[in-house]
């Protein structure tokens, strides 16, 4: 069986500064580092801030080689709400100026990959509730 030390350069995650949401925006996301190389075992942590005023929700995705893109979860404000299944967490704030951290736990060979992140407005959606009133004879 082949070692870890025999794999130490095909275990790396690679990391790419590609916003994905609101293209009109994408010099004011930023995402470091550039790329970065680690063992299995280890873990990541990919960083994401941007400048858009209203914008509080960050949202983080994983590209493949072959890809495909898998949505590992998203922070508003300073929640992070991990998609279960992966081994990720999500820390920080997804106000302007402020960090949010993806971790990437436990790193294998299927950790290699383009993590992207993306910042978005966040709006709420009031629920609305309907009043029947009895018709009158």
């Amino acid at each position: 069986s082949e070692t870890l030390t025999e794999h130490k350069y095909d275990t790396f995650s690679k990391i790419k500064l590609l916003p994905l949401d609101m293209i009109k925006f994408h010099d004011q996301v930023f995402q470091t580092p550039a790329n970065m190389y680690k063992n299995q075992g280890q873990r990541a942590e990919i960083n994401c801030s941007h400048s858009i005023a209203g914008y509080d929700r960050i949202l983080w995705y994983k590209q493949t080689k072959s890809k495909q893109l898998h949505f590992l979860g998203y922070m508003v404000v300073s929640q992070g709400a991990p998609e279960s299944g992966w081994r990720v967490d999500i820390k920080g704030s997804a106000n302007p100026h402020q960090t949010c951290t993806l971790i990437i736990k436990d790193l294998t060979l299927n950790s290699s990959a383009v993590y992207f992140c993306a910042a978005r407005y966040h709006s709420t959606i009031y629920q609305c509730s309907s009043i029947q009133k009895p018709l009158h004879s």
